[in-house]
């Protein structure tokens, strides 16, 4: 167990490696989510099984469950590390053969159990999203409340934030397109689908190995449907009241108004800002004082003096985050609008 833990700890430090990420988790597993147990995950590397599993009866090889049907991590998966906290559970990165995973442990016990489920409901629902920019999910598991897990990938050991945070990092404007234009086209992805995120922030945005991003943590998310007065918008029946980070929150979610796309498309505009200011939105204000300005005078995020560059890209910047966060919804940019704009703006670039 000693050896498996230490070259965990020597997997870790290779992500960092191109070589490495050229290997998809996506690609090698997959996963059923049956009456609450994951019953099989076929052409793993555990044991080279090539069988592939049915909906009915399942994998019976027991050494290619990452959760035993008891809903216990399977001895397979060794030298969990910690990677990370939230109001719900711990993020653990494991090696599951020889492949790096992301292992979300639900808290058995919260102060809202029900968000909690809401939670990870939510996040056990998109195992269908693939994608290169969002992080992928193999397998989930809810015997009950005490006992809930989401396997990920391991799509990277840091995210925007913690680069944001290090004043040691460049982030110059052609890192800046290509992280932007990443989290459109998760966004565009996404959107197609009929899904929002809700919760869009850097601290939600993994950082890969490659220097790509890939928009993770699904748990505040809903599906829309066509509704009289919102057009498409999550459905008042089953709206869930996760509706993210209050400092990221468009004003409509503020004033208790159904969820649409839009709602991103202003989350995006306030991660945008905070790429180029590298602070965080009022930081040091009192959140009820914030809810209020957003709501009742549009009051928005503002960007220090010595930083308005007057040149045309960081003027193209600022224009762009402050469409995105308009008071009307139906007046922001989409995700598609926001991926033509990007992938001109980088052409642009490389045309120089």
């Amino acid at each position: 167990m000693e050896t498996k833990k230490r070259r965990l700890s020597s997997s870790l430090s290779l992500l960092a490696s191109p070589l490495l990420h050229r290997v998809s988790v996506g690609d090698m597993v997959r996963s059923v989510f049956r009456t609450g147990v994951v019953v099989a995950l076929s052409n793993c590397d555990v044991c080279q099984c090539e069988r592939l599993f049915d909906d009915a009866i399942g994998c019976k090889c027991q050494r290619c469950d990452i959760l035993d049907t008891n809903g216990n991590l399977n001895e397979n998966l060794v030298g969990l590390q910690t990677l990370g906290r939230g109001g719900f559970g711990v993020v653990y990165g494991g090696q599951f053969g020889s492949q790096l995973v992301a292992v979300k442990y639900f808290h058995t016990q919260t102060v809202n159990n029900d968000a909690k489920v809401a939670s990870f409901n939510a996040e056990a629902n998109c195992r269908q999203l693939v994608h290169p920019n969002i992080v992928r999910v193999l397998s989930s598991n809810c015997l009950n409340t005490q006992n809930m897990y989401i396997v990920m990938e391991l799509a990277g050991l840091h995210n925007l934030q913690s680069l944001l945070d290090d004043a040691t990092e460049p982030l110059g404007v052609t890192r800046h397109l290509r992280y932007m234009l990443d989290i459109a086209e998760a966004l565009l992805f996404v959107h197609q689908r009929q899904l929002v995120h809700l919760d869009v922030k850097p601290p939600n945005i993994i950082i890969t190995p490659s220097d790509h991003c890939k928009l993770g943590d699904f748990g505040c998310s809903q599906y829309l449907v066509d509704t009289a007065s919102d057009g498409r918008a999550v459905s008042p029946t089953c709206r869930a009241s996760l509706t993210g980070t209050y400092a990221y929150r468009a004003p409509e979610l503020l004033r208790g108004e159904a969820p649409t796309a839009n709602a991103d498309i202003y989350s995006f505009g306030v991660t945008q800002w905070q790429m180029m200011s590298r602070q965080r939105p009022y930081e040091n204000q009192h959140q009820h004082c914030v809810i209020f300005g957003v709501v009742a005078y549009n009051m928005r995020p503002e960007l220090a003096t010595d930083l308005e560059q007057t040149d045309m890209v960081s003027s193209g910047f600022r224009e762009l985050y402050r469409q995105c966060w308009r008071p009307d919804p139906v007046e922001r940019p989409s995700a598609a609008d926001l991926v033509d704009v990007f992938t001109t703006w980088s052409n642009a670039m490389y045309d120089v």
